[in-house]
C-alpha cells in the first residue's frame, strides 16, 4: 500500500507588517532554538565527562614482566 504526503503552505496577504512580524518571530525562535541547540550539546558533554570519571578506565592495567637483560646471562 502507498501513502502519499500531501504538503500544504499557508499562504498569507502579503503586507508589510506581516513579513516584518513573521522576520521577528522567526529571529527569536532561531534564537530560542539555537540556545537549546548549545544546552542540550553542552549537557551531553558534561554527561560523557560524568561518566568518564565515575568509571575510570576501562582497561585494566597491563601486567609488568621482570625480565633479564640480555647482557646479563648466568653462565
Amino acid at each position: 500500500m502507498k501513502s502519499s504526503i500531501k504538503i500544504i503552505k499557508r499562504t498569507h496577504n502579503g503586507t508589510q507588517e506581516d513579513e516584518e512580524s513573521n522576520e521577528l518571530k522567526t529571529g527569536k525562535t532561531a534564537e530560542r532554538n539555537t540556545r537549546d541547540l548549545v544546552r542540550t550539546i553542552k549537557s551531553w558533554i558534561d554527561e560523557v565527562q560524568q561518566r568518564k570519571r565515575t568509571q575510570g578506565h576501562s582497561f585494566s592495567p597491563l601486567p609488568v614482566i621482570a625480565t633479564v637483560p640480555a647482557n646479563q646471562n648466568t653462565d
